[in-house]
């Protein structure tokens, strides 16, 4: 499998398990869990759609206007920045305001903005 392959973390030689999030396999997003021993490599794939569609109808309903709605999605789905702006023909600094824009209003709403993936508030 290509995420197996291309994982340069292993802290295990050819057993364990190993836990991928948010990837897009053939245009559909999974988390994915393998399972490694000496002979085989299992695959469990967590379907993300109907988890997305939940979080979207959310914010949906949070007073966001339709480009903020956008990015939001775009966001949810784990979408870099750099793609976000590209497919939406928008600079880093309107992808910024945009989201400062959702953050303010969700936060005025006393939520945080759970959209984020793990990654984006790492870096």
């Amino acid at each position: 499998m290509q995420l197996y392959a291309r994982d340069s973390s292993h802290q295990w030689k050819r057993w364990g398990s190993r836990v991928y999030k948010n990837e897009q396999i053939h245009g559909e997003f999974f988390d994915v869990v393998l399972l490694c021993s000496d002979k085989h490599v299992i695959t469990f794939l967590q379907p993300l759609k109907e988890k997305y569609d939940m979080a979207l109808a959310h914010y949906e309903s949070k007073g966001l206007t339709r480009r903020e709605t956008e990015v939001v999605s775009m966001t949810i789905r784990g979408i870099s920045n750099a793609d976000i702006c590209r497919r939406l023909t928008i600079s880093r600094a309107t992808l910024r305001t945009h989201l400062n824009n959702v953050y303010r209003k969700l936060r005025e709403l006393g939520e945080e903005p759970e959209f984020i993936p793990a990654n984006r508030l790492q870096g």
